[in-house]
């Protein structure tokens, strides 16, 4: 996997996103560094069980925006780091 310069403008709001490798994460929302430069973070957590995680981890996630809405090259291709696959109701 390459970062690569470009956005594909992947945060469309909270839901369920898929990552490009497959993985699926629900994604709260965003929040803001409690610095001087006031960067946007995505807060999400995984929705899949690992060895790492383990069964009802409720670990959290933070991902500056700007890097979460990176393209990305993967496997010849490139995609958006994430991909927002499912709504809140």
């Amino acid at each position: 996997m390459t970062p690569i310069a470009g956005s594909h403008d992947c945060y469309k709001g909270p839901g369920i996103y898929q990552h490009f490798k497959g993985q699926f994460y629900f994604v709260f929302g965003l929040s803001m560094e409690c610095d001087d430069s006031n960067n946007q973070i995505v807060v999400y957590r995984p929705l899949y069980v690992t060895e790492d995680n383990g069964i009802g981890w409720a670990g959290f996630i933070h991902r500056k925006l700007s890097v979460f809405n990176q393209s990305v090259q993967y496997e010849g291709h490139v995609v958006p780091r994430f991909s927002k696959i499912a709504a809140l109701p």
